[in-house]
C-alpha cells in the first residue's frame, strides 16, 4: 500500500497551496482511458470547474459571429432575392446610354447574371455577358464597368468599348480588387471616380464597417488611388 501510494504520489503534480487543483500527469491520464473514448474537453473540464461553460459560451459566440458575417454578405445590394426572374427586358435596363448611333443597354441582375446590349432601331446585339455597373462615354470610346459581389465572389473589371465599322472592339483595361460602385464621371478632365468593395471588414472599429478602395481612371486609362471625398 505504501508503494502504491508512492507511485500515485509520483504521478501527480501538486498545485501551489490555496488553488485547490491537482493536475494528473499525461501518463496517468492516457492509462486511465482508451484512445477511442477519451474526451479531452470533458477531462480538462473535470479538472477545471467552469471551463466547460466557458468553452460552450465561446462556441456559441463564434457561431453567432459567423451568422452575422454571412447575413452581412447576403445583405449586399448585389444579390437578388431567390426566385427572382433573370430575363433581360430591353425596355427595362439598369443603364441606358446613347452611343454609336444607337443605345447601349446595361443589365445587372446580381448572381443571376447581366449583360451589355447594343440596340439600334429595335435590333439588339449582345456585346458582353457580365453585370454592368456603369456605362461612361469618353473621347476614345465608352468605358464599361462590370462587377459582382455575392457570397464568396467579389470581382470587377473596366472595359473600353470601341466601334470599328459595323463591329465592336472590347478591350479589358483593368481588373479590380472587387466590385466597383459609386461610379462618377468628372467632365472637366474626363476622369471617372469610383470605389471598390473589398469584401473585408475593418475590425479596428466598433461598427465593423466594410473597407473600400477609392480610385479614379483618367482619359489615358491610368487607374490610380483617389480621395474618397471626391466620390461621396
Amino acid at each position: 500500500m505504501a508503494e502504491n501510494s508512492d507511485q500515485e504520489e509520483g504521478s501527480r503534480v501538486k498545485a501551489p497551496a490555496g488553488c485547490g487543483l491537482t493536475i494528473r500527469s499525461s501518463r496517468v491520464r492516457f492509462a486511465a482511458s482508451t484512445a477511442a473514448s477519451y474526451d479531452w474537453t470533458t477531462a480538462v473540464a473535470a479538472q477545471l470547474p467552469g471551463l466547460a461553460q466557458a468553452l460552450d459560451l465561446s462556441m456559441k459566440r463564434m457561431a453567432i459571429w459567423l451568422l452575422v458575417l454571412a447575413a452581412a454578405a447576403c445583405s449586399r445590394h448585389e444579390g437578388t432575392a431567390a426566385g427572382a426572374p433573370h430575363t433581360f427586358e430591353l425596355t427595362k435596363p439598369d443603364f441606358s446610354v446613347q452611343a454609336f448611333g444607337g443605345k447601349l443597354l446595361g443589365f445587372d441582375h446580381g448572381e443571376w447574371g447581366g449583360k451589355l446590349v447594343f440596340d439600334k432601331g429595335g435590333k439588339a446585339v449582345d456585346v458582353l455577358n457580365e453585370n454592368v455597373k456603369a456605362i461612361v462615354p469618353m473621347e476614345q470610346g465608352v468605358l464599361v464597368f462590370t462587377g459582382l459581389s455575392h457570397l464568396s465572389t467579389n470581382d470587377g473589371y473596366i472595359y473600353l468599348l470601341e466601334q470599328a465599322g459595323s463591329s465592336f472592339s472590347l478591350t479589358g483595361l483593368q481588373r479590380l480588387d472587387g466590385s466597383p460602385e459609386e461610379i462618377r464621371p468628372i467632365p472637366p478632365n474626363q476622369s471617372v471616380y469610383f470605389r471598390v468593395f473589398t469584401g473585408k471588414l475593418d475590425m479596428r472599429t466598433q461598427q465593423r464597417e466594410w473597407i473600400y478602395q477609392c480610385q479614379s481612371i483618367d482619359r489615358s486609362f491610368n487607374v490610380r488611388p483617389a480621395p474618397c471625398a471626391s466620390i461621396r
